[in-house]
């Protein structure tokens, strides 16, 4: 038995199977292939403050160059049969595979804006268009208030009703909220309007009131009936005024294509100190200060003095050195960030076209709302883009307690069916249909914030023997 085994198992592979991939051709040098012809490059596009972008929104990657290189042959497999020798077997190796672009779906618009409707789109746009900055408004509402109190009937709505001088006692019967001229002259220095539908409101308020409490025909109700008119009449030619203001300032480039602003400032970052001395004060503006610990703690220029050198620095996720503070100056100003429109190819700042940077991996086509208002109108927006709770980011967290709950809900549902429909002549499917009434159930977690609970004195005070800590992370996260 063992006989055939050696004499005709070998000869087979000895013939066959490396003739044909090992003979080796001798090959001088390798080949460098060329490469291949540069792709033309995009115009390029730069959104302030956010990642590079182009106008096909297709990232440029380098071409790689393919290295033929023969492989190596023992010599024990050279054969001298009379076969032409085959073709030379090559390894192709490539640096780094090209990666494939990215498909442009102009449906993928992480923008809010892209799920609204016309009327929706529209009282966006002139929301942005009668907004005033807080020192404009002012001086704007400011003039109109003073046409009406010095018109000659504004002495009477002046200064607020007093039901008991008057003899009114059902007045706050029937007027729920009384307002005045002078009391919104004083809620105008105190920047507290900050719309002109606001300011509007509350002047609409005061000839509503004395219309409603006093009679038709008489002389408060004539008044007030007049002084509205006239204030509408001047809210109307301040309206026109500042259109045309604004359509003048989107005019220039450097402003933005909807809200007519250059620059929009957010409010200056607040830092408090975590030095011992300091007890959580907020360090002043324009002053240098310290940070470290991935920029979550930071020391006043007092406490970093106080700070020992070769002393440890314990906090309660890590611990530093004093030598490991970088110092900076409190005087950042942060800028809104702008970003351009693929279509009309104007800027805007991202808060005004509602367009999500942080969720813009794929760098796909974004359409700023006046676009997008032609292409609802024309029809030829898609209608499968409006965004639902489904689209919300998920975690495991809202994995877990949404399949949970569906669950739950699923055989509430059931048992709810199964009763009414045994003494009811229905079947299963109707039952279960009327006793779930309503869709599926989505749950998101929204925010998760690490957050601090400091310990107050008296607790500290009441435990210092006890090396009780100062203060307490703790994890707050929102579930809708």
């Amino acid at each position: 038995v063992p006989a055939p085994v050696q004499i005709h198992v070998p000869a087979p592979v000895q013939i066959h199977v490396p003739a044909p991939v090992q003979i080796q051709v001798p090959v001088q040098a390798p080949v460098q292939a060329p490469a291949p012809a540069p792709a033309q490059a995009p115009n390029t596009k730069q959104i302030a403050g956010t990642i590079p972008q182009t106008n096909n929104n297709v990232p440029l990657v380098a071409s790689s160059s393919v290295l033929l290189q023969p492989l190596p042959v023992p010599e024990q497999a050279l054969s001298n049969h009379s076969d032409p020798p085959p073709t030379p077997i090559t390894s192709i190796s490539l640096s780094k595979p090209a990666p494939v672009p990215p498909k442009i779906n102009e449906d993928n618009n992480y923008s809010l804006i892209s799920s609204f409707t016309v009327e929706q789109i529209e009282t966006h746009i002139e929301s942005l268009r009668v907004q005033l900055p807080l020192p404009q408004l002012k001086s704007r509402c400011l003039e109109v208030l003073k046409g009406l109190q010095t018109s000659n009937h504004g002495w009477v709505f002046n200064a607020p009703v007093d039901p008991v001088e008057l003899g009114l006692p059902d007045y706050f019967d029937i007027i729920k909220k009384p307002m005045d001229l002078g009391t919104i002259h004083k809620k105008i220095d105190a920047g507290s309007y900050h719309s002109l539908v606001d300011f509007g409101h509350d002047v609409r308020l005061v000839f509503h009131n004395a219309m409603a409490y006093n009679e038709s025909g008489s002389v408060v109700h004539e008044m007030a009936k007049e002084l509205n008119e006239q204030y509408e009449a001047d809210y109307e030619k301040l309206l026109i005024q500042l259109k045309s203001e604004g359509e003048e300032r989107r005019k220039n480039d450097k402003a933005c294509n909807l809200c007519g602003c250059e620059r929009l400032l957010f409010e200056p970052p607040v830092f408090f100190c975590n030095g011992l001395n300091c007890a959580s004060q907020r360090i002043r503006r324009n002053s240098h200060y310290y940070v470290g610990g991935n920029n979550q703690y930071y020391w006043c220029n007092q406490c970093y003095s106080e700070l020992d050198e070769n002393a440890k620095i314990e906090l309660v996720d890590l611990t530093l050195q004093k030598n490991d503070l970088k110092k900076k100056k409190n005087d950042e100003v942060h800028e809104e960030s702008w970003v351009q429109c693929d279509t009309c190819e104007r800027w805007i700042h991202q808060i005004c076209g509602l367009f999500n940077s942080r969720q813009n991996k794929d760098q796909s086509e974004y359409s700023c709302p006046s676009c997008l208002l032609t292409k609802d109108k024309s029809g030829k927006k898609s209608l499968d883009c409006v965004l639902s709770a489904e689209d919300l980011p998920r975690t495991k967290l809202s994995e877990w307690l949404e399949n949970h709950v569906r669950i739950k809900v699923d055989e509430h549902g059931r048992k709810l069916a199964e009763e009414k429909a045994q003494p009811e002549p229905t079947s299963m499917g109707k039952s279960y249909r009327s006793a779930i009434n309503g869709g599926p159930i989505t749950i998101r977690q929204v925010t998760s914030t690490d957050r601090k609970l400091e310990v107050r004195e008296r607790m500290k005070k009441r435990y210092s023997h006890k090396n009780y800590p100062s203060e307490f992370p703790f994890r707050c996260k929102c579930i809708v």
